[in-house]
């Protein structure tokens, strides 16, 4: 399904050195694309969710979260958040996960770290869901003295939130698994963009 998009940029961005070792952002596998929503839809495509349900929480944004949950398939699933800090009340999470549901995304909104990333990380191991941590809005930001993005099975980033810069993306992960699955969408979406750029 992510191949088959066109319109969506597949650049894969050779960064600087500082941005590639970068302490901000988590993960030993790192992969640079053009944009964080293509960061994102790269994220979603390695795991494989068309056809199955994702959930994020009901305050998001829908130009770049939700419309790339929809063109890698999924249907989302929103989950009530949380008045003081905007991420999702984990009790609601855990009532909406269902055997549809694959991935959950958490996020961090304007420097506040979701509520409790252990118990977070709890509920998705226990029903077996991957936890995909947006770190777009806190990079550099700690939760229990661990970077945010450095909690979920993987993360996705969006440097123009971050930086003073018009574009760049990045997804992370320590679990070699991930890794591979993320290495193999990017090479397969980056030749459907040549694809559908000559045709």
């Amino acid at each position: 399904m992510l191949g088959s998009c066109p319109g969506i940029e597949w650049g894969i961005m050779r960064p600087r050195s500082n941005l590639m070792n970068s302490p901000w952002i988590s993960g030993t596998h790192r992969f640079f694309t053009t944009y964080g929503r293509t960061a994102l839809l790269g994220a979603l495509g390695a795991l494989q969710v068309d056809g199955k349900q994702v959930l994020l929480p009901a305050f998001t944004c829908k130009n770049t979260v939700v419309d790339a949950v929809l063109q890698a398939g999924a249907a989302p699933v929103f989950v009530d958040v949380e008045i003081s800090s905007l991420n999702m009340n984990l009790r609601e999470l855990a009532r909406r996960i269902s055997r549809k549901t694959a991935v959950v995304i958490s996020h961090h909104y304007y420097g506040y770290t979701a509520t409790n990333l252990q118990e977070l990380n709890r509920i998705c191991q226990k029903k077996k869901v991957v936890h995909l941590e947006d770190g777009t809005h806190s990079m550099g930001a700690t939760f229990e003295n661990k970077l945010v993005g450095s909690w979920g099975d993987l993360s996705v980033y969006s440097f123009s939130k971050a930086f003073v810069g018009p574009a760049g993306g990045c997804i992370g992960s320590d679990d070699e698994n991930f890794a591979a699955k993320v290495s193999r969408q990017m090479e397969m979406a980056s030749l459907m963009d040549r694809f559908y750029k000559n045709y």
